[in-house]
């Protein structure tokens, strides 16, 4: 009985971060996590119930941001109508300013859901096909000359995240794996450093350092 009551409040535990995680990140652009700093370990967001909830709750938040973008045009529709009709621009003005702000805030949080839902959902097929996907800590990346993977990883996305598009860690992760995942017509070459052995392949721009094990090493733009 105690184990069935462990493994449900488990499952409960990772989805209730996989939801919460996609409203911060979509609907309040992270500044929840940013100002609490509560963010959830890696074996959470490795867990399969986190990453199938959160593309869920990315969904949803889509689905928010078109509604919110459509109510703001009827908005600014309603306040044109009323200013030209001369029902005064003292109604008018302001709900036209309304309706742009919440159409605004529509399209970004729509923009925003979407990317992430993709990204999400990209991840959930390769980890279903076998196309690799995060097993747990740093997933496939590889320590190199820092102390730790997470270190390394920590680094490197801080150097190259905003250049190949990633948002956080995690996303950078997925993105390297991703890519890694998908060398064909890719040239390489063998570089040196401070780890040897390191094979750097370049494609469509950009770029990925792997070892023989096949763990990464970085991942940026060339």
């Amino acid at each position: 009985m105690n184990n069935t009551v462990d493994y449900v409040g488990d499952k409960a535990l990772k989805a209730s971060y996989g939801a919460t995680s996609s409203v911060d990140n979509n609907l309040y652009f992270g500044a929840g996590g940013a100002i609490t700093g509560n963010k959830p370990s890696e074996k959470i967001t490795n867990s399969l119930t986190y990453q199938v909830t959160r593309t869920l709750a990315d969904v949803g938040c889509t689905t928010f941001g078109v509604i919110t973008t459509a109510t703001g045009i009827g908005e600014i529709g309603a306040g044109g109508g009323i200013s030209l009709t001369g029902g005064g621009t003292a109604i008018g003005v302001p709900a036209v300013a309304a309706g742009t702000a919440t159409a605004g805030y529509g399209a970004a949080v729509t923009g925003r859901s979407f990317d992430s839902a993709v990204d999400n959902a990209g991840n959930l097929i390769e980890r279903f096909t076998g196309g690799g996907g995060s097993s747990g800590g740093s997933g496939k990346w590889n320590k190199g000359s820092f102390d730790t993977a997470n270190d390394s990883l920590e680094w490197h996305f801080k150097k190259h995240g905003d250049e190949v598009g990633a948002k956080d860690v995690e996303q950078y992760l997925r993105k390297a794996e991703t890519f890694a995942n998908d060398l064909k017509g890719a040239t390489k070459k063998q570089i040196g450093g401070a780890t040897s052995g390191v094979i750097r392949y370049y494609k469509n721009g950009k770029y990925i350092d792997i070892l023989p094990d096949k763990t990464i090493i970085s991942f940026g733009m060339k």
